[in-house]
């Protein structure tokens, strides 16, 4: 008994959806689960199933500039959402592809790859663009950005650009700590 809406102003009502946008009833059709034949029926009639990597940026983007330290767990699972959206093998991971709703370039850019201020990965208390973070075990202790590894992320970290650390970039740190003003005492 809620107010009338278009269909593509509504979702389903599934885990996926639940954990991106909240449970929000005015956004959910009611009583249209993302299962069997009313999943094609709600797709076929234009309801959100699932939502659009494009969709998935702006919120976590929303994350970003709200000014405050964001819910790591729903970063996290909206990253993981991302990653879901991504090829599934590094061959169909040519010079483009699609991501959901965008190309990689276009994710790469909404994430800032090749800029210097904030991007959207949010690393070691702080948002970093994709160029600036590693993937993995945070061996820089606090000197560089370092992302989670594993499956669950490992297809978005690659379509954004964000590597294990290379050695030259070890040898980068390892400069950078021989170059700073050590006490001998």
């Amino acid at each position: 008994q809620g107010d009338q809406k278009l269909a593509e102003e509504l979702g389903l009502r599934n885990d996926l959806t639940l954990a991106i946008y909240g449970d929000a009833p005015a956004f959910f059709a009611a009583d249209i689960r993302s299962t069997g034949d009313r999943a094609a029926l709600a797709d076929a009639i234009g309801i959100e199933a699932e939502p659009k990597a494009s969709q998935i940026v702006e919120l976590i983007s929303r994350m970003r500039d709200g000014g405050e330290a964001p819910d790591v767990e729903l970063l996290r699972f909206r990253y993981a959402a991302l990653a879901r959206l991504c090829p599934e093998n590094s061959r169909e991971m040519g010079t483009q592809f699609n991501v959901g709703d965008l190309t990689n370039i276009q994710l790469r850019n909404r994430f800032g790859y090749g800029k210097r201020e904030a991007g959207l990965i949010y690393a070691d208390g702080t948002w970093v663009s994709p160029k600036s973070a590693y993937v993995g075990t945070p061996i820089f202790h606090g000197r560089r950005a370092c992302v989670p590894g594993g499956r669950e992320f490992a297809r978005l970290w690659k379509a954004i650009g964000i590597d294990s650390p290379t050695i030259s970039a070890c040898v980068d740190v390892l400069i950078e700590i021989a170059q700073e003003p050590h006490n001998n005492d």
